[in-house]
């Protein structure tokens, strides 16, 4: 259901240790008690209803000792970890971890380093990559414009050109931009 890992095996280690971190530092009765909103009694087996079921006893169980869940009426349950995915939606179990860690208000653990040192290394390719893409934007951009300019006085064109296709490079940007975080690619 919930995936755990990538098939990078460089990955799997930083994901291994983001979920153990929030494993350790948020326990089931710390996450149940943030999620109903107030304090649990403390002891060994606390049962409690489920909103999103229709019961008329209590159908989910935390297992304080242990620190897992069961729900009964959808047959569903693990650890802090598989609650936080399952209520906050995430597909991903360390990225349910990381936000755990997060909204618990500790640290995150770093990335491994040689992901940082890829990435920085790789940063003058992606700007280039960027760059290339909002100058073909920029001449499709212009090329809009041509007709217009071409009806113009033979005196006003080129001054009017310039300042066309200058107005294309902040167009371009916001039209990259734009494109990029809709996860379209140009």
């Amino acid at each position: 259901m919930y995936q755990t890992e990538t098939s990078d095996s460089r990955g799997k280690s930083a994901q291994r240790r983001v979920i153990e971190e929030a494993k350790s530092k948020v326990t089931i009765v710390e996450l149940a008690e943030r999620l109903a909103g107030h304090e649990i009694r403390p002891q060994r087996q606390i049962r409690c209803l489920v909103l999103s079921h229709e019961d008329r006893t209590p159908s989910f169980s935390i297992d304080a000792e242990k620190d897992l869940w069961h729900c009964f009426g959808c047959l569903n349950g693990g650890d802090v970890v598989t609650l936080a995915a399952l209520v906050w939606g995430h597909d991903r179990m360390d990225k349910a971890a990381a936000y755990l860690l997060m909204v618990f208000g500790h640290e995150i653990p770093p990335a491994l380093k040689n992901r940082h040192r890829r990435w920085e290394r790789q940063a003058p390719v992606r700007d280039e990559i960027e760059n290339m893409r909002i100058r073909s934007l920029r001449r499709r951009l212009y090329c809009l414009f041509v007709p217009e300019i071409d009806a113009m006085p033979p005196e006003d064109r080129q001054s009017e050109a310039q300042q066309i296709w200058k107005e294309t490079e902040v167009l371009a940007r916001l039209l990259y931009n734009r494109r990029t975080s809709e996860g379209e690619n140009t």
